[in-house]
């Protein structure tokens, strides 16, 4: 199916894939002749069924997604990526992009990773998560758990850390040559007493 928004809009396309899938393209109408004016967009929201699997990939434009019940590809040339709420698997990755992430706990056994190659990378766990960071960046490191960190002074990036979360377990990878790195703790709602 083909989506057309006038003879300069976006386009949006929809086709099957072979392992039974949907492929989901957009494309932006041409740059306006005004300098100045607004290029034309695209905004797609999906709907994924239950333990599918997400693969999103743009070039310079952000990827938000949040309460997905399956595994997740994401990555992006320029753009941001913000991920929430995911039950499954997280890998993601842009080159000039940040990458703001709050992980599920015990949802995947998968190893996880994000890397982006300039930009800041910030993860919140759940205090109750059980799992095994390894940070490598040569930018500043903070965090609300315990660390340990080597300094690799002629190599980049130039910090290589590991974060036992809880009583370990999965590895999280998170990848930047020279961004920063939070690694912030989540607590979970007292229960009311009666």
């Amino acid at each position: 199916q083909r989506i057309r928004g006038g003879p300069s809009g976006p386009e949006v396309s929809i086709s099957p894939t072979d392992d039974g899938g949907l492929e989901v393209t957009t494309a932006p109408g041409p740059v306006p002749d005004s300098p100045g004016g607004p290029p034309s967009r695209v905004d797609l929201v999906l709907f994924v069924p239950r333990g599918a699997a997400l693969h999103v990939e743009t070039r310079e434009d952000p990827i938000n997604v949040k309460g997905l019940k399956g595994d997740l590809a994401a990555r992006s040339e320029k753009g941001d990526i913000r991920i929430r709420a995911v039950e499954g698997a997280v890998r993601a990755k842009t080159v000039r992009g940040q990458i703001a992430v709050s992980l599920e706990t015990d949802v995947t056994s998968d190893s996880q990773d994000l890397s982006t190659e300039i930009g800041d990378i910030e993860v919140y766990l759940w205090e109750d998560t059980n799992l095994v960071v390894d940070i490598a960046t040569s930018g500043e490191i903070s965090t609300d758990f315990s660390i340990s960190i080597e300094h690799r002074r002629f190599e980049e990036p130039g910090k290589r850390a590991i974060a036992t979360v809880g009583v370990g377990g999965p590895k999280l990878s998170l990848y930047t040559k020279r961004g920063r790195v939070r690694l912030l703790r989540l607590q979970r709602p007292l229960a009311s007493e009666n």
